[in-house]
């Protein structure tokens, strides 16, 4: 039905493929309610008036979206800062990050995503496995500072040519469940379907293992354990909003650190950890770590 409707009005081609390449995505959301609104209004019985542009950015709530969105063009990741607009949409975006590695110094480039010196030569000097992470620190960079918006890398390696998507929400839940698929896809980082980080190499045995260095997860892990010690995250609720932040997994990986803590004497807790949306965010159950007197 989507389909139909948008090869209808003229803005796909019969293959689906988006024609209205000028327009910004907020210009297209509402052009795309109100079509769906007019063709099928008993599947939106809730709009009960065609919405304009000013309505929906003035009180978002009345549009709760789940985007994805293929870059069609480098000059087209700046969407993504459009979203920040919105209170209630989650977003894929698909980049091709190698390419602003290769051109980020051209004119066309630089114009199209306004790109300083100083971000020019931030991606120029990005290791290039690690470019589509540097694509998206510049994106955080651009966000206004008091945004909620939580944006999250994943990179793909085909050939010799990097891409990624980057997956955008206001919602903790919708986090929560983007970085469960990612380390699904990818358990030893979450950040990539190859080894970004060189975890690989680390994981082998070797004489002289700390001349190799640490893991990422490793290094998430004893970061976490100092914050716990240091009292810089004492409860549940901390450690689950942390793990989030750092793009690990709460009832994975900050509950093995939390479990090892109290059978190491180190603190004590009653029962599990409880680092999960269900018992932090839905139910509100906030539990203490108390550290052990030595």
């Amino acid at each position: 039905d989507i389909k139909d409707i948008l090869i209808k009005k003229g803005y796909t081609d019969e293959k689906g493929f988006l024609k209205t390449l000028n327009k910004n995505p907020l210009d297209l959301l509402i052009l795309f309610i109100n079509e769906v609104k007019k063709e099928s209004s008993n599947r939106w019985n809730t709009l009960n008036k065609t919405l304009s542009k000013k309505e929906i950015e003035k009180d978002p709530s009345k549009c709760p979206n789940l985007i994805f969105l293929d870059q069609y063009g480098v000059r087209y990741v700046k969407w993504v800062l459009e979203f920040d607009k919105f209170e209630h949409t989650d977003f894929l975006i698909f980049v091709s990050s190698s390419s602003l590695k290769r051109f980020s110094n051209t004119k066309e480039f630089r114009n199209a995503l306004n790109l300083s010196d100083k971000d020019v030569e931030m991606l120029k000097n990005t290791p290039y496995k690690m470019i589509h992470e540097a694509v998206l620190q510049f994106l955080k960079s651009k966000l206004p500072p008091d945004s909620k918006l939580k944006l999250y890398p994943f990179s793909l390696k085909k050939k010799r040519n990097i891409y990624g998507l980057i997956f955008g929400s206001k919602h903790i839940l919708a986090v929560d469940k983007f970085l469960h698929i990612v380390w699904k896809i990818n358990g030893a980082n979450g950040s990539a379907n190859y080894d970004i980080y060189d975890d690989e190499e680390k994981n082998k045995p070797n004489l002289f293992p700390e001349y190799i260095g640490k893991t990422s997860l490793q290094v998430f892990k004893e970061n976490f354990e100092n914050k716990v010690k240091r009292g810089e995250i004492k409860t549940n609720k901390d450690a689950y909003f942390y793990t989030l932040e750092k793009g690990y997994l709460p009832n994975k990986h900050a509950t093995e650190v939390l479990r090892k803590l109290k059978k190491d004497g180190i603190i004590h807790f009653k029962g599990s950890p409880m680092v999960n949306y269900d018992m932090v965010v839905r139910k509100e159950r906030i539990i203490k770590y108390e550290k052990n007197e030595n």
